[in-house]
């Protein structure tokens, strides 16, 4: 196990920068000189900083005003353009986490050593400290799914279950670890999880740790199928189109979209006869992650426990888009094929799990998706270009500007303002770093104390108040949601019948 090793050095400057917002973080030794193995950076950052007191004021504007808040991102003087000069200087990994005193000294586990490589196929899957590897649930006969989860739980304690998704090298194990990571300093420290735009806490119930189940679902693709982590009888994709829905290409001939794999997992979870106290499922994702999180969010078939279920999505390089207009619709090379899935849901792509749906009724998905519990956290320095295809650029420029332009682009579809079941949150001085943005203080409410809204069956709804909800509310923005009346015991969608195996199979 590898610990945070504070250093006092310099920890009065980083302090400097943010106390005046974030007046709740504790003052000593806030900068991190050593970092787990499992924090990496996708690609670097600029060295443009604009000013920090702006980075926290929209920061702050975003409990209350999130469209204001996205505006105000967009017109952050290094977010533009980052790319025009074709390369960025280094950035200082260090950085990033030195203003989250929350994670000195707390016990980390680190990344796990794996053999093979993200291009050539990953030939094992790895174990993880405190976490299982379950290869027994079927989600049809004879077909499995990989996946982490807790070790030792205690179904019937389970309130709580927050499902990760891997990045683009399909590294569940780095990313299961990393929400381990962040529980553990949920759990530890109390000043760890903030709700207020001064990085307080909203003083709700907080989440015990055994009542929290961590799931990483491991989506590998053919080379992992080649180079040998996957077993006889295991689902595998192409490349990455398991973020897009798109179906298994094997075992052997089944054809299995990843959100239908998705759909057993949730189907599972809210089986009361598995799960009798759970309330709450987070899905999760940052980078390629992000964008599996929010385009199943888009798609997903609509179950009666929906509103049970929130979606948290941390830089993702590209969307899916809820309408034909787009912010820079400005490259004729794909003009006619801008809003093709996975960027749009007006032209071609779209898996079967969503063809006849959207052909049907477009509209009806896209209120589906504003009445979910969304919430998207956003690296104010995150000016990486990421999704790289021309639909991507119609987007905006880089991973910021994409996600500033999403958050006015739902809000033209509701009104002007977000869904009351919607967030948005911008991290100061963080860029497209996976581990800052899960373990930033109002990311760590909204994994593991955060109850969605309009959520049924919650111990907080049946007591006449949703727990924690503050920061959700405060928005002020208007309802557009259509909560279930209930969700039943045991309903298992058709093709999941063989999913029982999960609950039960380390108990």
């Amino acid at each position: 196990m590898k610990t945070f090793d504070p250093s006092s050095s310099s920890s009065a400057l980083v302090l400097g920068l943010v106390a005046a917002s974030l007046a709740s973080i504790p003052s000593a030794n806030a900068d991190i000189t050593q970092r787990p193995s499992n924090l990496h950076r996708r690609q670097a950052a600029s060295r443009a900083r604009g000013n920090t007191a702006d980075q926290i004021a929209i920061y702050q504007q975003a409990f209350t005003d999130p469209v204001g808040a996205a505006q105000a991102a967009n017109a952050l003087p290094f977010i533009a353009n980052q790319f025009a000069t074709g390369s960025l200087p280094e950035y200082n990994l260090a950085e990033d986490a030195a203003q989250l005193p929350w994670n000195t000294n707390v016990p980390f586990v680190p990344e796990a050593a794996v053999d093979g490589s993200d291009a050539g196929g990953w030939q094992a899957l790895p174990t993880i400290d405190g976490m299982t590897l379950n290869r027994t649930f079927a989600v049809r006969p004879g077909v499995t799914m990989p996946f982490y989860q807790s070790s030792g739980y205690d179904s019937n304690r389970v309130k709580r279950a927050v499902m990760i998704m891997p990045g683009k090298p399909r590294d569940c194990w780095k990313y299961t670890s990393l929400v381990q990571n962040a529980l553990e300093v949920y759990i530890t420290n109390p000043a760890s999880a903030g709700s207020n735009a001064d990085g307080s806490s909203s003083g709700g119930e907080r989440t015990s740790k055994d009542d929290v189940l961590i799931l990483g679902p491991c989506w590998m693709n053919t080379n992992d199928r080649e180079a040998g982590a996957i077993q006889d009888g295991e689902l595998y994709w192409y490349r990455g189109q398991w973020q897009s829905g798109m179906a298994s290409r094997g075992p052997g001939d089944t054809a299995l979209s990843s959100y239908q794999v998705m759909d057993s997992f949730m189907d599972t979870l809210f089986d009361k006869s598995q799960f009798p106290a759970l309330e709450t499922v987070v899905v999760a994702g940052h980078s390629l992650g992000a964008q599996m999180a929010q385009r199943y969010a888009v798609a997903k078939q609509p179950a009666s426990y929906d509103t049970n279920i929130s979606f948290w999505i941390g830089n993702p390089g590209s969307y899916a888009w809820l309408s034909p207009s787009r912010p820079n619709q400005n490259n004729a090379s794909c003009a006619d094929e801008y809003d093709d899935w996975p960027h749009g849901l007006s032209g071609t792509g779209l898996p079967p799990y969503a063809r006849e749906r959207v052909r049907d009724d477009k509209q009806q998905i896209v209120n589906a998706f504003l009445s979910r519990n969304v919430h998207y956290s956003l690296g104010l320095l995150d000016n990486g270009r990421g999704d790289t295809s021309c639909p991507g650029s119609y987007q905006g420029a880089n991973h910021l500007e994409r996600g500033a332009h999403f958050v006015e682009a739902v809000a033209d579809l509701a009104g002007g303002r977000l869904p009351r079941t919607h967030s948005a949150n911008f991290m100061p001085n963080v860029s497209h770093n996976d581990y800052s943005m899960l373990s930033y203080n109002i990311s760590l409410f909204r994994l593991f104390e955060e109850t969605p809204v309009g959520a049924v069956g919650s111990s907080s709804n049946m007591n006449g108040g949703a727990r924690g909800n503050s920061t959700t509310n405060a928005q002020g923005n208007s309802g557009n949601t259509s909560p279930a009346s209930s969700y039943k015991a045991g309903g298992l969608a058709a093709g999941a019948v063989a999913a029982l195996a999960f609950g039960m199979s380390l108990l």
